[in-house]
């Protein structure tokens, strides 16, 4: 699958064959993504069956956000759910900045184990607690 990323320099776009090369390339992010920073690093895969996964990275804690696409349009959105009581918000780069509410961060780890599921099957891990209502 297609992935596009910004290493905080300049666009990149590369393919991944695998779970160990996406999980090399969000830990490569992760380091180069520690707070506190403006902004933080951002991945997106696209699949070829119109599922696309952006994971946003900010150190120990990252974002996950599964789209649906029809026709260009959005028809199915999932987001990680962390710690429902976290306050604040988290700017992303994926193509322009987006913040998203700190409640969606999860651990590292974990994220890292979901994107490579959701990699290798193109499903929501249950794992992760996901909520459908859109950024």
């Amino acid at each position: 699958m297609r992935a596009h990323y910004h290493d905080g320099t300049q666009l990149h776009e590369t393919e991944l064959r695998d779970g160990g090369e996406l999980e090399g390339l969000l830990r490569m992010l992760a380091a180069a993504s520690r707070p506190p920073r403006e902004c933080y690093a951002g991945v997106s895969i696209e699949s070829p069956h119109g599922y696309d996964l952006a994971v946003g990275l900010r150190g120990d804690a990252c974002v996950l956000i599964h789209t649906r696409l029809k026709d260009g349009s959005v028809i199915e959105q999932a987001t990680s759910l962390g710690d429902d009581s976290a306050q604040g918000a988290t700017p992303f780069w994926w193509g322009d900045w987006t913040e998203v509410e700190n409640r969606h961060l999860v651990p590292l780890e974990a994220g890292i184990a979901a994107a490579k599921e959701w990699l290798a099957f193109l499903r929501l891990s249950p794992s992760l607690r996901w909520t459908t209502e859109r950024l």
